[in-house]
């Protein structure tokens, strides 16, 4: 390959057609509908409900079965998580007042009002 070939030899990596910077669009998990229900017929809005129903009824037969033992962990770590998280927001609320009592009034002041 001369340089006259290699200046006017074109390479194409990409699909025909294909826009630089645009990606296909992926499909949602629900259907989705452009126009909107008040523009619909009714035999085209009873289509698109039954659609939907039975998009709603797939997914309640497919859903993932928990167990009643995995059930139970889940809401002893949910239980627990909350409960240290509430002691936390307690405790630094109560140190946060103390300081600012502190600040204001006395260091007295704020030991007597905020007991720990």
């Amino acid at each position: 390959m001369n340089q006259e070939e290699f200046d006017t030899f074109l390479e194409h990596h990409g699909t025909k057609g294909m826009k630089w910077g645009v990606r296909k669009k992926r499909s949602t998990a629900r259907t989705a509908y452009e126009k909107s229900p008040s523009r619909l017929t009714d035999a085209q809005l009873t289509k698109r409900i039954g659609r939907l129903e039975k998009e709603k009824r797939y997914n309640e037969l497919n859903a993932r079965r928990v167990s009643k033992g995995e059930q139970m962990v889940t809401e002893i770590l949910t239980n627990a998580g909350k409960t240290v998280a509430t002691g936390l927001i307690t405790g630094a609320g109560l140190f946060a007042a103390k300081q600012l009592i502190g600040k204001h009034a006395g260091k007295e002041i704020a030991d007597f009002i905020v007991k720990r």
